[in-house]
């Protein structure tokens, strides 16, 4: 029953891209760079080559090279421990669009889960863990400062001066332990990063990062403009 559904599932977001002109694609396997995120660990062969974490730099030279609606699902294989949220090898779905903002990407988003729930179900409802949630569209637009502040009682961004100066001083502590040890005596010394992200801030990772529920991920996602 779960392989016929898969199938199905494969089946009926494939429909849904090309009835939107998106182009299918089949990027390679075998890489020499395993993908754009320093912090996921990849699985390196003998050979040299690595296998995928995600098909996203592959998509993107497609991009560059003129395609302008393409979509992949593809297997993707990331180094972590096994775990009830995580595979090391799972099944991820990207898809890009050229010349295309933010909104066109949540549209493409919402829009794929109410056509799968409609096609399967009948109806405009999924169900997850004996919970059933509306999938019909259009989604309400939540900003994450605003899910902090009432959720929380926390406001982003008055607290992000002082974390980025926290973070900042991790690090550095953390790089220079790195430099100190050797890297049998520093497990974790390839899985941390200190990078900038969108508006300037820092983020920090250390340790297993968390994936999608189940062996298949939907990742979304960005769009891409020049």
């Amino acid at each position: 029953k779960g392989v016929a559904m898969r199938a199905r599932v494969e089946s009926l977001i494939r429909e849904f891209f090309a009835e939107r002109d998106f182009l299918e694609t089949r990027t390679p396997l075998l890489v020499p760079c395993p993908g754009m995120e320093p912090h996921i660990r990849p699985f390196r062969l003998e050979t040299g080559a690595t296998l995928p974490t995600s098909p996203e730099f592959a998509l993107k030279r497609l991009l560059v090279g003129g395609l302008q609606r393409i979509f992949e699902i593809t297997p993707a294989f990331r180094l972590e421990p096994k775990s009830s949220t995580h595979h090391p090898e799972f099944t991820m779905l990207e898809w890009y669009r050229a010349f295309a903002g933010m909104e066109d990407i949540l549209r493409d988003t919402e829009q794929l889960l109410e056509h799968l729930a409609l096609k399967i179900n009948g109806r405009e409802e999924i169900e997850f863990q004996g919970r059933r949630f509306s999938v019909k569209t259009p989604w309400p637009r939540l900003a994450v400062r605003d899910l902090f502040r009432e959720l929380a009682a926390v406001d982003l961004v008055a607290c992000s001066r002082p974390l980025d100066r926290v973070v900042a001083g991790m690090c550095a502590l953390q790089r220079l332990a790195c430099r100190r040890l050797p890297a049998q005596a520093h497990p974790y010394r390839d899985r941390f990063s200190c990078r900038r992200t969108a508006g300037s801030t820092r983020s920090f990772a250390l340790g297993s990062v968390a994936a999608g529920a189940g062996p298949t991920r939907v990742v979304g996602l960005q769009g891409w403009r020049r």
